[in-house]
């Protein structure tokens, strides 16, 4: 009976041993894969980054276009109906120096915009950045050889102390 406790507090080492350093592999591998996954979700908001920049740099040309028609449409309707306005900040020319003035200010929000939304891609770029590090750090201090040795010596501890080897060595 004495052998037989002590074959089973075998197996129950061996399979302490092998759990653990299968878990630390496992845990290990996961560290790696979301620090990877982070590597390419900072790669995906870079690119956001620029696309945002590219599509703010469209908008202000598509702005300046809009506020060019404008201003061109302006001027011929005025010229074409002969109007001809002299009280102080009433002629053609302030009507079109304000359609440019409001333009200028959209093309300024369009530039803030984009901006933010630049640095926001840029700022979770770096977080990601950050995390990938923090991954990959985690993943190279965990040893599954040192977990499984860890595991063995704790199971046997307890193995010994529970008494399952007294008769085998003289307990």
């Amino acid at each position: 009976m004495a052998l037989f406790s002590a074959i089973m507090a075998g197996l129950g080492v061996a399979s302490s041993i092998l759990g653990a350093k299968k878990q630390a592999k496992a845990q290990k591998g996961a560290l790696k894969a979301n620090a990877e996954i982070a590597g390419l979700n900072a790669e995906t908001s870079r690119e956001n980054a620029y696309d945002v920049e590219l599509a703010g740099r469209f908008a202000e040309i598509e702005q300046y276009r809009k506020i060019n028609r404008a201003v061109g449409t302006t001027r011929a309707a005025v010229a074409g109906a002969g109007i001809v306005v002299d009280d102080a900040g009433a002629t053609s020319q302030d009507l079109v120096d304000d359609m440019v003035n409001m333009g200028a200010m959209d093309i300024t929000r369009i530039r803030r915009n984009v901006a933010l939304e630049r640095k926001k891609f840029e700022k979770q770029a770096e977080n990601f950045e950050l995390q990938k590090k923090h991954g990959m750090a985690s993943a190279g201090s965990i040893s599954p050889n040192f977990a499984a040795i860890t595991a063995g010596l704790q199971s046997g501890l307890a193995a010994y102390q529970s008494g399952a080897f007294d008769d085998m060595f003289g307990g």
